[in-house]
């Protein structure tokens, strides 16, 4: 707006040329003194320590981002556990007659973590399966041998031997 008085026409003086008010459009975006955001888009992850998201911001001010960023999400991931790899079978539990070898493994490649699932079965898991079934052999005990003696080679020779626990 602008006013025809400086100085006012006089004496038949000629009054002000132009209009009384004058506009024109500035700013020909949205006029914003404080920032509008926008919502926020989904995080990038479900969890771990690389997840972001970001929205959108529309404000006048030159430093005023275009797109907001944070991370989000940092929470560890949930790890489900593992069996280790079996152990070699050990040593049989008898030499003859029937004995038992086992082996195990443990939930622990990885052991279950945040919020994971624990191993399908026991936490220590043993197989077991018999061995040295074969009949172990009677005990002999040699009752008369021959004197020390040269004997040739593929000669025969006599023994007197018992059998115990017949």
């Amino acid at each position: 707006t602008r006013h025809c008085d400086s100085p006012p026409p006089s004496t038949n003086g000629v009054p002000c040329q132009g209009p009384v008010e004058e506009s024109e459009v500035c700013n020909a975006g949205s006029c914003f003194d404080t920032p509008e955001y926008g919502e926020w888009t989904e995080c990038s992850v479900s969890c771990g320590e690389d997840g972001v998201r970001s929205r959108v911001v529309l404000c006048d001010k030159e430093d005023c981002p275009n797109v907001e960023v944070e991370k989000c999400n940092d929470t560890p991931c949930p790890v489900d556990g593992g069996y280790t790899e079996w152990t070699p079978w050990g040593q049989c539990s008898a030499s003859c007659g029937g004995g038992e070898q086992s082996r195990a493994r443990t939930c622990r490649n990885p052991r279950p973590a945040h919020g994971g699932k624990p191993c399908d079965g026991p936490q220590r898991e043993t197989q077991t399966y018999e061995c040295n079934t074969d009949p172990c052999p009677k005990d002999i005990q040699i009752i008369r041998s021959p004197q020390s003696q040269s004997i040739p080679v593929g000669s025969p020779v006599t023994f007197t031997v018992r059998y115990v626990g017949i």
